[in-house]
């Protein structure tokens, strides 16, 4: 995360060329890890800029790499603080590496650090305000000496933009310090605005810059989108502020600005719109917003595949290289034991030669520069630590996520456009008594249903089904870990934005969503998210549980009797037998299928009890397979057991699952009496 110069490389080359010189000794070579009245803290304070730099960069390298911070316990209150003054470091170098530290430390930091690191806010909101102001200056001074302290002030404003964006997200009191700062907003939007007009310039000079300036303007719209995250607080300083939305708008619609950068612009957008329901943010979320929303909604199978089998290729290749270091490793280990003769040695190794040519001569599918560089490699027993297994690795990588993330957040954000809430769910607990059992409170206010029309207008809901279409696409090979969860995880937040839009205040925009939901479901072998959507569906539209086909019914017994949908799975069979007429072998099959099912899990028996409740709840629902799968024993012999099983839960489970946990319960009490008779 640190950028140095060329001219700061050599500098600290040459200062340490000096030390060498002057003392040797190991008392010249102290550890980084000494951090209590260390040597660090001294060159962290000491009046040498070049000195400050070293140690910063060096830490960077060591204790606070990013790849090491998580597991680290080295770093002491008093390194931190020190490395925080060096964030107000007149040397902009020193400033920037500072800020590149605390931003590694706050990405691996665990959450008892969380009262360490809030106060950092201000800081960061203070140096981003100069920064700003020098930057404004610079522009207006057209000289090319000018150009390397833009840079630097560019770089400076990217690695605390990166470590406020950490604060924001991971720290909530860091984000109470935000969003209580008088000039956080301002800031943000100054840095945006910046941004959006010098990555419109076509000019040579911003290019120096350019990677600076990109991040700068992600890292701000990032940082934006997450404080305004369900913060009507914020939202209301925002609109008392009087800064508006024009910025905003803007990073929405210019290609020239990074495409995740304006997608949280858009997030922004949407999530103050659904704080305010305002018609001027409602209009920006039609005209803005969601036009970006939905060219994001899209995967390209083709280019995915491609992807996916670079990523898998260049793993294979690390893991390979790393195996070949391992045992050349080992290998020479072995010979250093047997301390045998160099002439010993070098006889061993041209009978490996020879040996090698007659395998060649055997086998000449294997290409000659390959074979002479290998024996090359064992023959002068040089362990060379070849990093091009590695950069391709990242690079697939980078690629992979390049194209990943960009959809990712757009199925987050437009999971909380679709999100949109009824009368009665906008209302507290005493305003709830005033609406009577009948729709009134199921009814969206005006505002709400012009913004649900646009949503189908705009056929996003379509676009969410064709994606999850493509991501439950079969692949040819077991996929690499790292991308079966990508993939999984994009499964998941589809389901959830296609749980939102199946809801009945939703007008019907699809036909056969039932069977695509299934094909998904299967696909992704019973993905939760899915399966909660076509909950959803079945829950809400009794025209789509009339399309229900009997290989329908027979992939939901299989995935209730164990997946994991399994809990979603018991929930559709009790709505498909309790909402629509079927004939008396499928409701055996269900039956015998829900009494069957060996589960201890609270959630999961809550399920099965609430369905036969819903099935059996009227007498004249099939009273013969009631009685000949003894149903009515099934309840008396569960319930008591349910109450200890939600004893043993309740601690690793919501409030609010243990109250519906216990008013099953109750009901079942209820069911097994007026079964009995007794009422």
């Amino acid at each position: 995360c640190t950028e140095i110069s060329e001219d700061s490389d050599r500098k600290m080359g040459k200062q340490s060329r000096r030390k060498k010189g002057k003392k040797k000794g190991v008392q010249n070579e102290t550890p980084l890890a000494d951090t209590g009245g260390s040597t660090v803290l001294q060159r962290l304070r000491h009046a040498d800029s070049r000195t400050r730099h070293a140690a910063l960069a060096a830490l960077t390298n060591t204790i606070l790499d990013p790849e090491r911070i998580s597991s680290n316990k080295m770093v002491s209150i008093d390194l931190l603080q020190a490395i925080r003054e060096r964030v107000m470091d007149n040397d902009l170098e020193c400033a920037q590496a500072a800020a590149g530290c605390l931003s590694n430390y706050l990405r691996g930091m665990d959450q008892q650090d969380h009262e360490i690191t809030s106060g950092w806010t201000v800081i960061f909101i203070k140096r981003l305000k100069e920064c700003v102001e020098n930057i404004k200056k610079l522009k207006t001074i057209a000289q090319q000496d000018t150009l390397s302290n833009q840079k630097q002030w560019w770089a400076l404003t990217m690695q605390c933009l990166c470590a406020l964006c950490s604060l924001v997200e991971m720290n909530h009191q860091g984000l109470v310090n935000f969003v209580a700062n008088e000039d956080s907003i301002e800031i943000l939007l100054s840095v945006m605005d910046i941004t959006s007009e010098e990555l419109k310039k076509n000019d040579i000079n911003v290019s120096s810059s350019y990677s600076f300036i990109n991040k700068a303007a992600s890292y701000a719209a990032q940082t934006l989108h997450s404080a305004l995250d369900d913060n009507a607080e914020l939202m209301r300083k925002w609109v008392a502020s009087g800064l508006g939305w024009g910025v905003v708008c803007k990073y929405c619609e210019h290609q020239s600005i990074p495409l995740e950068a304006r997608l949280h612009c858009a997030g922004c957008l949407v999530t103050a719109r659904l704080i305010s329901e305002s018609d001027d943010l409602q209009t920006n979320v039609i005209a803005k917003a969601m036009p970006l929303l939905y060219s994001c909604l899209d995967l390209n199978l083709d280019q995915t595949a491609v992807l996916m089998t670079n990523f898998q290729s260049s793993y294979e290749k690390l893991k390979k290289e790393e195996a070949d270091s391992m045992m050349e490793k080992e290998i020479i280990r072995k010979i250093n034991e047997r301390q045998e003769p160099a002439r010993l040695i070098a006889r061993r190794q041209k009978a490996m030669k020879e040996e090698k040519k007659k395998d060649e001569a055997k086998n000449k599918t294997q290409h000659e520069d390959v074979v002479m560089e290998e024996e090359s490699r064992l023959s002068n027993s040089i362990i060379e630590n070849d990093v091009g297994g590695r950069e391709a690795f990242e690079l697939a990588r980078e690629e992979w996520y390049k194209q990943m993330n960009p959809l990712e957040l757009a199925l987050e954000i437009t999971a909380n456009l679709t999100g949109i809430q009824t009368i009665a769910e906008t209302m507290g607990d005493a305003d709830m008594d005033d609406i009577d059992n009948g729709k009134e409170g199921l009814e969206l206010s005006t505002i709400n249903s012009v913004l649900v029309t646009a949503i189908v207008n705009a056929r996003i809901p379509n676009r969410l089904v064709k994606i999850l279409k493509a991501l439950c696409q079969p692949f040819q090979e077991k996929l690499y870990s790292e991308v079966e969860n990508t993939i999984e995880d994009l499964q998941s937040k589809c389901g959830a934005c296609l749980g939102n839009c199946v809801g009945e205040i939703y007008p019907n925009w699809v036909d056969g969503l039932v069977q695509e939901l299934r094909c998904a479901l299967e696909a992704s072998n019973g993905n939760p998210c899915i399966a909660n959507a076509m909950t959803a569906a079945l829950r809400s539209r009794s025209g789509l549980r009339k399309q229900f086909q009997p290989s329908d019914l027979e992939i939901l017994l299989k995935f209730a009797r164990s997946s994991a949908c399994q809990k979603e799975a018991i929930e559709m069979l009790g709505i498909l037998c309790s909402c629509e007429i079927h004939d008396k072998e499928v409701n055996r099959k269900v039956c015998s299928t829900l009494l069957n099912i060996s589960s201890k899990k609270a959630s999961v028996i809550n399920e099965i009890l609430n369905a036969l409740m819903d099935i059996y709840g009227d007498d004249q629902c099939h009273p013969d397979v009631f009685d000949s799968q003894n149903v009515l024993a099934y309840f008396q012999q569960t319930t008591p057991s349910f109450k200890k099983i939600i004893k043993c839960d309740e601690e690793q489970a919501f409030k609010d699952e243990v109250d519906q946990w216990e008013e099953t319960l109750h009901n079942s009490s209820r069911f097994i009496s007026y079964k009995k008779g007794q009422f």
